[in-house]
């Protein structure tokens, strides 16, 4: 697609907290081996498979609050509860 190609070069500007941000998701997500996890063949049920999901999922969440906020990422680890 020529305009996927043409986002590759073209600079977004963030301000610096922003970058920092990005970076931190970005090495979140190329440490993360959610798909090595959830897409094989290993469960023999859907539960467990989602099960496995919602932990990837709650680690990654909570990995991004505990390194941009440390005490609401504590407190976060502590009641798992991400609806606020």
């Amino acid at each position: 697609n020529w305009y996927t190609n043409r986002a590759k070069y073209i600079p977004v500007r963030l301000t610096l907290k922003e970058r920092k941000s990005f970076r931190l998701i970005q090495a979140i997500m190329k440490s993360s081996d959610y798909t090595d996890l959830v897409d094989g063949t290993a469960f023999k049920s859907s539960q467990k498979r989602l099960q496995r999901q919602m932990q990837c999922i709650t680690a990654a969440l909570a990995s991004i609050a505990v390194s941009l906020k440390y005490d609401i990422g504590s407190q976060l680890t502590e009641t798992k509860e991400f609806y606020e």
